[in-house]
C-alpha cells in the first residue's frame, strides 16, 4: 500500500483512541516499511525488478520474511503494545500502537502478490490477494478509496486531502501499464526503488502530521 494511505491509518486509529499519540501512531504504522528499508540496505532482505518496469506488477518483494510477515507483524504489534503500556500506562495506548504496528501488513495482505511470509524459516505458501501483481488498475482504484474513506471517517480538511489525491496521483503511472513516468528509472534496479519508497516514507509521515485535524495534534 502506498505510503500516505499507510501514514493515514494512524489517523483512523487516532480517532478510535483518542488518548493515543499521534507521532508514535505514525511510526508504528510504518515500523514495518522502516524496517523493510534498512533491512535492504544491509542485504538481509531484497526484492527484484524487471527490465523492462512497467508497472508495479513488475517489482517482486521475494525475500522480506523480517519485515513483512505474519511472525513479524505480531512481533511489532508486542513491542508497540510493551511501549505503549510502559510509557502511557494505558491499555488503550498500547492496543492502538499494536494495532497500527500489525495493520501495515494486515493492508499490504490485501494488495501485494503472494510474498508475504507466515514467518522466517517456515516453508509454507506466501500470502497475498494478489492486485499488485494481477491487476495493478484495480489495486490503484483500491488505494484512493481507502484513503478516501479513511479521510471521510476523520473528518479531514483540504489540506490532507490534497496530500492523498497528490501523492496517489504522482504514483498513478506505477498502477497503469499504459502510462509510462518515472517507474522507468528503476527497471532492474531494485535499490533505487528502495530509497523511493524510504523518501516517500520520509515525505508522507510529517505531513499527514501537520495536516491531520488540529484536534489529533493536541498533547493527550
Amino acid at each position: 500500500m502506498h505510503a500516505a494511505n499507510h501514514a493515514i491509518t494512524a489517523l483512523a486509529i487516532k480517532k478510535i483512541a483518542p488518548t493515543a499519540p499521534l507521532i508514535p501512531l505514525l511510526v508504528s504504522v510504518q515500523a514495518a516499511e522502516l524496517l523493510w528499508v534498512g533491512f535492504h540496505f544491509v542485504g538481509w532482505e531484497w526484492s527484484r525488478v524487471d527490465s523492462p518496469m512497467n508497472s508495479i506488477a513488475n517489482v517482486h518483494f521475494e525475500h522480506m520474511p523480517w519485515s513483512h510477515s505474519i511472525f513479524a507483524g505480531i512481533i511489532l504489534a508486542l513491542l508497540f503494545a510493551a511501549l505503549g503500556a510502559a510509557l502511557w500506562k494505558q491499555w488503550t495506548v498500547a492496543a492502538a500502537l499494536a494495532v497500527g504496528a500489525f495493520s501495515h501488513v494486515a493492508l499490504d495482505l490485501l494488495l501485494h502478490a503472494p510474498d508475504i511470509a507466515v514467518a522466517p524459516f517456515l516453508d509454507m505458501p506466501k500470502l497475498g490477494l494478489g492486485p499488485y501483481g494481477s491487476a495493478p488498475a484495480l489495486a490503484f482504484v483500491l488505494e484512493i478509496a481507502f484513503g478516501l474513506a479513511i479521510w471521510r471517517l476523520i473528518g479531514g480538511g483540504k489540506w490532507l486531502l490534497g496530500l492523498l489525491v497528490l501523492f496517489n496521483a504522482v504514483g498513478v503511472t506505477f498502477y497503469l501499464p499504459q502510462l509510462h513516468g518515472g517507474e522507468v528509472a528503476l527497471a532492474g534496479q531494485p535499490m533505487q526503488m528502495v530509497t523511493f519508497v524510504a523518501l516517500q516514507i520520509v515525505l508522507t509521515l510529517p505531513l499527514t502530521y501537520f495536516f491531520a485535524p488540529r484536534w489529533m495534534r493536541r498533547r493527550a
